[in-house]
C-alpha cells in the first residue's frame, strides 16, 4: 500500500485513487471550486489512467486526510474546517452507496482543534515490559496520529467490537456520574460541526478517550460502582484500556 499527500492551490478536493486495498494513494489538494471526497481506482496500466469509482455528494473544506487500517477492511478519514473528522468507507454493497457510486460515512468527531496532518504507524506487537506478543489481529491493524494546528498530538485507533460496546457503556457513564469541567456536557462538545442543516443523521461511532482515560482517576470505590452499573468488573476496563496504551505507545 502507497500513501501520497500533495497540496496544491489549485484544485479542492480530496481524491482517493489506486487500486482498493491493494494499492491505493490518498491525495489531498486545496481548490475554491469543488469541495470534494472522492475515491478513484481500477489503475489501468496499458493505458496508464484512473477511473473514479466513488465519491462523497457532501461538500467538505478539508484539511487533512489518510487512511484508516483495521486488518482487512480500509477506511479514508479526513479532517475539516469545522474541526472533524469524518471516516468514509467505500461499500458497494451497502443500500446506500447508491451501488458503489457513494461513499458511505461511518463515524464523525468533534476534535476542537485544526488537524492539519494525520501519519500511520503499525500498532506495536510486543509489550517490552513483558516480552508478549499481540494477537495476529493487532499485527494488521495500524494507529494513525495526527496533529493540530494549537500544538496537540493525538490518535485513531479500530478496535474489536466488543470493547468498543464497553467501552461505549462506560462513556455514557461517565458522562452523567461525573463532574466535568466548567460543568460543560462532553457529548454535546464531539458531536459533528456543521455550517448549514443537512438531511443525514451524524454517525458517531467514535470514542472520546479523554474522557474514557478520566477512569482511572476514579477512587477504587467510584471504579468498582462505575463498572458494575454498566455489568462488567474494574479489571475488565483496565485490561481494555492498557492494551490500548500498550499497542500505541511508540512515544
Amino acid at each position: 500500500m502507497k500513501v501520497l499527500s500533495q497540496v496544491s492551490r489549485v484544485s479542492n478536493r480530496l481524491e482517493c485513487s489506486g487500486k482498493y486495498q491493494q494499492d491505493m494513494k490518498v491525495l489531498s489538494q486545496v481548490s475554491r471550486v469543488s469541495n470534494h471526497l472522492e475515491c478513484s481506482g481500477k489503475y489501468q496500466q496499458d493505458m496508464k489512467v484512473l477511473s473514479q469509482v466513488s465519491r462523497d455528494v457532501k461538500d467538505l473544506e478539508i484539511y487533512s486526510a489518510d487512511f484508516l487500517v483495521d486488518n482487512t477492511q480500509l477506511g479514508f478519514l479526513v479532517s475539516d474546517r469545522n474541526k472533524n473528522f469524518i471516516l468514509q468507507m467505500y461499500q458497494p454493497e451497502a443500500r446506500e452507496s447508491h451501488g458503489g457510486q457513494r461513499l458511505v460515512r461511518k463515524a464523525d468527531f468533534n476534535v476542537g482543534s485544526h488537524v492539519n496532518t494525520f501519519f500511520r504507524i503499525k500498532c506495536k506487537v510486543t509489550d517490552p515490559s513483558t516480552e508478549r506478543k499481540a494477537s495476529a489481529a493487532i499485527e494488521k491493524k495500524h494507529v494513525t496520529f495526527y496533529a493540530t494546528l494549537d500544538g496537540g498530538i493525538g490518535f485513531i485507533l479500530p478496535i474489536a467490537e466488543k470493547v468498543y460496546r464497553r467501552l461505549l457503556m462506560l462513556q455514557n457513564v461517565l458522562t452523567i456520574q461525573t463532574p466535568h469541567l466548567a460543568g460543560l456536557n462532553p457529548k454535546t462538545f464531539r458531536a459533528l460541526v456543521v455550517d448549514s442543516r443537512t438531511l443525514m443523521n451524524t454517525c458517531k461511532n467514535i470514542l472520546d478517550g479523554d474522557l474514557i482515560w478520566r477512569f482511572l482517576q476514579l477512587s477504587a470505590v467510584e471504579k468498582n460502582e462505575l463498572a458494575r452499573r454498566i455489568g462488567t468488573s474494574h479489571d475488565q476496563i483496565v485490561d481494555d484500556l492498557m492494551e490500548i496504551d500498550r499497542i500505541t505507545a511508540h512515544f
